[in-house]
């Protein structure tokens, strides 16, 4: 099962991430989301900025060791 978790920064990727680890067999971090409200900083938001993509992603990988 891959868990597709999502967040508005990488505290709250990382707990998500870290909380379904032990229940799935890989995760995957959400960033091409595109339904959010407007103000929400999720999804889409965080995939169109390489800098958030790559600082989010290296927190998820720094605590979470499946793929």
């Amino acid at each position: 099962m891959i868990a597709s978790v999502f967040g508005e920064n990488e505290y709250e990727l990382v707990a998500v991430a870290t909380s379904l680890e032990a229940c799935s067999d890989a995760i995957e971090l959400n960033y091409g989301c595109p339904n959010k409200k407007e103000g929400e900083k999720f999804g889409m938001t965080i995939g169109r900025d390489p800098d958030l993509v790559r600082a989010y992603t290296k927190a998820v990988k720094d605590k979470v060791k499946k793929p």
